[in-house]
Order: structure tokens, then C-alpha cells, then sequence
């Protein structure tokens, strides 16, 4: 959830007006997320280029997560390679753009 609410902070900071941060947010974040993370099509399954593309969608992490908590059962141990990218991404998310918006004021 930091991840998303930091990418939407980014997203409104680098968009001109509300109408374009909805446009930017739909195609940069939904169809990369539904067809890149997992949930769709299988990463094992994915070509290897498009495999190394989905290391910096952080939907993929989530899925991940998620198949591992319900279809396993996987205690948080398990889950903290992935739970260390997420927090990454949302650090480097709200470090880029608290950055950018001290930049526009």
C-alpha cells in the first residue's frame, strides 16, 4: 500500500493537472502491473527479457506475496526478499518525488 500511495505522489507531482496524473497513473502503473506481475501470466513462463523487466514492477513483488501467503502459507521470514524490495521501491519513490516537488515550489 506505501508503495502504491508514494507512486500516486510521484505521479501527481509530475503531472500538469489532475486529468493528466490520471492518464500518466493508468498507462504507466495498470497494464504493466496486470500483465507484468504475475497475477495474469506466469514470470517462469515469460521470455527472458521481458522476466528482467518485471524486477522493477513492484505488482510483481505483491503477487508474489500473496500466492505465497495464501497457497502456502509462508510465515514472514519467508517473505522478507520481497517485502525489502517493496520497501525499497517505496523509499525511492517518496525520496524521488519529495525531491521533485521541492523542485516545482
Amino acid at each position: 500500500m506505501v508503495v502504491v500511495m508514494a507512486l500516486g505522489f510521484f505521479i501527481s507531482v509530475i503531472g500538469r493537472s489532475q486529468l493528466a496524473a490520471s492518464q500518466i497513473a493508468l498507462t504507466a502503473t495498470f497494464l504493466p502491473a496486470f500483465l507484468l506481475s504475475g497475477f495474469l501470466f506466469s514470470i517462469d513462463q515469460m521470455p527472458a527479457v521481458i522476466r528482467a523487466v518485471t524486477h522493477v514492477i513492484p505488482a510483481r513483488y505483491f503477487v508474489t506475496i500473496l500466492k505465497d501467503v495464501f497457497l502456502k502459507g509462508s510465515s514472514l521470514a519467508l517473505l522478507k526478499g520481497d517485502l525489502a524490495a517493496l520497501a525499497l521501491f517505496a523509499l525511492a519513490l517518496t525520496l524521488i518525488a519529495t525531491h521533485s516537488f521541492k523542485k516545482k515550489l
